[in-house]
């Protein structure tokens, strides 16, 4: 079995990848395109790098070029989407294709090649969902139950195997200037001011560099804070130059070390609403998202699976707080033991399992597309 793989977006290029290296555990023949973040996710490097905007036409030759038996893809909206064009071009060549959903929001827009208020047109044969939540939230929107597969997020599946050792947190403590006896707080930002001026995206009514200028002075001024240590960690959209005047002997800006690695070091994390924090939250880290002045429930599930604190007030200060008291006067924590409820073991295997079945039943019959 043959499976063209194509990705743009981190987050879907994490759960995209995930699946890869199932297919390829397996022994199954996988090809692999990839554009922005997704070209430095995926590994070994890309067979293709989508250097460009990929139209239809493009997305037609690479396919009938490799000829697979079944086209999996991330969901994205970043302004280019390429995703769309291969899974419309999938449609055209009668080869099934398979989306894997990673984060509760922005549906539609990932679902259209004219966002945000197009048709559905880029609808996937299937698409793999987080959770039962996802599922219900995509039928809001009138994808068809079934399209939809509930298999868990296949990114997560690295939180049950992940293994960092004390020598590697230390090092990794060393690298960014906190010493052995401060509490490592970690705050996860992500570009919200840049990417809700993109077609397809929820316009978020908060701004980073406001929230993490009002974290790090809650942080300073907390009656613990000599025993605290700030980390801001940009997201892979972000150029730490956005943050560099926060820089202090006791606020470290920058990429260190992976997102595993850092999310064990950290004794806590702060955000707004990236899957960082889930992530994070998963394996036992005290958790806070700040999304000042939203409303409904958050995309990001902490409150409704009980994994963290997520705080929409305007004044965010008292949140803030409250949330830091937890270090006061403590030891340093210990690196937690992964778990939580939402990862649905081996979510990789589930997919794969969904890419065979595509695959079985195109070959069964082409026609039943």
């Amino acid at each position: 079995m043959k499976v063209y793989a194509v990705a743009g977006d981190p987050g879907g290029a994490q759960a995209v990848m995930a699946v890869v290296q199932e297919l390829r555990r397996q022994q199954e023949q996988v090809i692999t395109a990839a554009y922005d973040a997704a070209v430095n996710i995926f590994t070994p490097a890309p067979d293709h790098v989508l250097e460009r905007a990929t139209p239809v036409a493009t997305a037609l030759r690479y396919l009938e070029q490799a000829r697979p038996a079944v086209l999996l893809c991330g969901t994205s909206v970043n302004g280019r989407d390429d995703e769309k064009a291969f899974i419309i071009a999938a449609r055209q060549l009668g080869v099934p294709s398979i989306a894997v959903l990673d984060f509760w929001s922005n549906y539609h827009g990932r679902l259209t090649s004219r966002p945000p208020d197009g048709p559905l047109d880029a609808l996937p044969d299937i698409i793999a969902v987080m959770d039962e939540t996802a599922a219900q939230d995509l039928r809001a929107i009138g994808v068809a139950a079934t399209r939809l597969r509930v298999t868990g997020q296949p990114a997560f599946d690295r939180l049950q195997i992940d293994t960092t050792s004390a020598a590697q947190l230390a090092e990794l403590r060393v690298r960014i200037g906190c010493s052995a006896e401060r509490h490592l707080i970690l705050f996860a930002s992500q570009p919200c001011s840049d990417i809700a001026s993109k077609a397809g995206y929820a316009v978020l009514p908060y701004d980073e560099r406001i929230i993490v200028e009002v974290f790090r002075q809650e942080l300073l001024a907390h009656p613990a804070a000599d025993d605290l240590f700030l980390w801001i960690r940009p997201h892979p959209r972000e150029a730490p130059e956005k943050f560099a005047r926060h820089v202090s002997e006791q606020v470290f800006v920058g990429m260190a070390g992976d997102s595993a690695l850092a999310q064990h070091a950290a004794e806590g994390v702060a955000g707004m609403c990236s899957v960082f924090l889930l992530e994070a939250a998963l394996i036992g880290k005290p958790v806070l998202s700040l999304q000042p002045g939203a409303t409904g429930p958050s995309p990001l599930p902490l409150d409704r699976l009980k994994l963290g604190t997520a705080c929409m007030d305007l004044n965010i200060r008292p949140a803030i707080r409250t949330w830091l008291n937890q270090w006061s006067g403590v030891a340093r924590l210990e690196p937690s033991t992964a778990g939580g409820p939402l990862r649905t073991p081996d979510a990789s295997l589930h997919v794969v399992d969904e890419i065979r079945r595509l695959a079985q039943q195109q070959a069964k019959d082409p026609g039943t597309r």
